[in-house]
Order: C-alpha cells, then sequence, then structure tokens
C-alpha cells in the first residue's frame, strides 16, 4: 500500500538535507524492502519571481515558462521523499543519472496546479540500484508535465543472490545485468553537428541551489567537492539544461515534446561548455562538454510529439 504525503508548499532544501542526514543508511543490505511512497503539493502556481531567478542564473533570454524550468518544483518533491527514513539508502550516496520527461502542453503562467511525486519503481543492477521517482504536474486531472528522475546508488548492497522484495503499487522492481550508462549516448554525424561554446562562470551554485531545491554542497564548495574526489564545485544540470535548448535555438520544444536527458560527467565552474548539437535518427540530439573532458558530460534526445 502506497503511502502519500500531502504538503501545502514546496519541501525546504535544508530541511530536506537535514533529514537525509539524520535518517541516513550506512549500507542497504539487500533484504531491506523498498517503501511505496509519495507526495502531492495541491494548489501550487508558477511563481514569477521565482521564474525571473532561474532564466536569470540561467542566463535565459526568452519569454514564458522554460521546458525543464519545471524540474526545479519536481525535484524538491523528489528529494523529500529520499529523505525518508523508510528509505533504505543514503540520499549523500546517490547519483541523478537519467531525466525522462515529456510536455504534454505548456504550463498556464499563474493558473494553479497539482504536483504529485512517488517513487516508481526500481532497477537492480550489479553494482547497485536505479531507484525511479516520477513526478506528475496536473489542472484538473489533465496531466501538463510528467517526468521521471533515476538516482544510482552505488555499492547498495545488492546482488543477484540478493532478496528481492515482490513489486507493490509503486514500486515495481526489474534486474539488469548490464549497466545502460552508454546505451543511449548521442552520436552525431560530423556533416550534421553544429556546435557552440560559451563559459561557466563562478559564484552562482549557491543561489541556483535555492532556486532549484538540490543543495548539495558539491555545488557551491570546492572544498567539500573536494574531499568527496571531485576537482571542484560543479553546477547543477538544471542550470544548463534549457541554455542548451535556447543555444540550439529549439525554441519549438517550448510546446509538446519529449526528452532524455543522461548526466554522465561535472561541469566545473570557471570552464569552457562546448554543446553539440543536430537532428539525428533519434531526434533532436545534444551533447555538452565541459573543457577538461573529451567525453560528454550531458546527452540529450528531444522529440516533437507528432513527429515521426
Amino acid at each position: 500500500m502506497m503511502h502519500c504525503q500531502n504538503v501545502t508548499r514546496l519541501p525546504s532544501p535544508a530541511r530536506t538535507l537535514w533529514m537525509g542526514f539524520r535518517n541516513r543508511k550506512a549500507r542497504h543490505n539487500g533484504t531491506e524492502e523498498i517503501p511505496a511512497l509519495s507526495a502531492s503539493l495541491p494548489g501550487l502556481a508558477i511563481n514569477d519571481n521565482h521564474l525571473t531567478r532561474y532564466k536569470a542564473l540561467c542566463g535565459l533570454k526568452g519569454g514564458g515558462v522554460p521546458p525543464f524550468y519545471p524540474l526545479t518544483l519536481a525535484y524538491p518533491m523528489s528529494l523529500r521523499l529520499l529523505s525518508q527514513k523508510a528509505v533504505p539508502f543514503s540520499m549523500f550516496r546517490m547519483l541523478n543519472r537519467k531525466i525522462a520527461m515529456s510536455q504534454h502542453q505548456p504550463i498556464p503562467p499563474g493558473e494553479p496546479f497539482d504536483i504529485h511525486s512517488a517513487i516508481a519503481s526500481h532497477t537492480v543492477k550489479k553494482n547497485g540500484i536505479d531507484l525511479h521517482v516520477s513526478t506528475r504536474i496536473s489542472i484538473d486531472d489533465t496531466t501538463f508535465w510528467s517526468c521521471t528522475n533515476t538516482f544510482f546508488f552505488k555499492g547498495a548492497g545488492i546482488t543477484q543472490k540478493s532478496v528481492i522484495p515482490e513489486p507493490q503499487v509503486g514500486t515495481k522492481a526489474t534486474y539488469s545485468e548490464v549497466e545502460d550508462e552508454t546505451s543511449n549516448d548521442i552520436r552525431l554525424a560530423g556533416e550534421k553537428t553544429r556546435s557552440t561554446s560559451w563559459p561557466l562562470p563562478h559564484g552562482n551554485g549557491f543561489r541556483f541551489a535555492r532556486v532549484c531545491g538540490d543543495s548539495n554542497g558539491i555545488h557551491y564548495s570546492a572544498l567539500y567537492a573536494r574531499m568527496l574526489g571531485f576537482e571542484g564545485a560543479f553546477a547543477q544540470p538544471m542550470l544548463v539544461m534549457d541554455k542548451c535548448l535556447e543555444k540550439a535555438g529549439w525554441k519549438a520544444m517550448e510546446e509538446r515534446f519529449s526528452a532524455t536527458v543522461r548526466l554522465k560527467g561535472q561541469l566545473y565552474y570557471g570552464r569552457e561548455l562546448t554543446l553539440a548539437y543536430g537532428d539525428t535518427a533519434e531526434g533532436k540530439s545534444f551533447d555538452l562538454f565541459c573543457e577538461g573532458n573529451e567525453r560528454p558530460c550531458i546527452s540529450g534526445v528531444l522529440r516533437v510529439k507528432g513527429e515521426g
């Protein structure tokens, strides 16, 4: 049976971090069930000041609601679920590595809508677990926007012989022996590829954390990030995803589209970002590179609904 928590406002990132720290688990032993948890927030509306701050920090010039902006509303809900004591993992060991989203129609500015997030399913890997958290934004039971964030928990104590709980509502489980980290890599044909570059400035990490709900210290404290083995502080993917669309000139994406975005590497502040993009058999595809890394840090495929 799914346990649903009703909230009256977007969860506080600071409180979510505290809950995650207080409820953290050292290691999943492979026998604990993954709970069916969900959270609902009714009657929320896009806040003009919040939207303006998002656009300013992302360096966006266009009007309207950017396609990936709703992630800043979904992410705080997802993290609050993962911070719960019933979840048998530590949220400080997770890696958000995939986002699958659909915009069925633009969200009307100023009109109240409902947000519902749930731990939808999990996939058992050879070296950990993928936990899939779904979020839906709706008005009068009509879905306007939806997404599934995949969070990977490495070394979660799972093996093929581990006891996997029977699937429940919201916790469907599958087992995969093959990692899918490269299965959806974007391979752009050289003659069709265009590229553009821009610098990723310092100083936006903490301010953007307050906007997007991802307040992990690795995004604004170089010292903390280096303690965890990174080269320094690096940006939240949400900071650059709409910028990629704007740089590619894909304004049609503001209507009806679906997107699959894979998060593969770190975007370090103070470095040059290079976007390679073009039309492929999969759809409108892009790779975002960070100076010093020959492999893409973010790869995405976007498909306009009603086409091919």
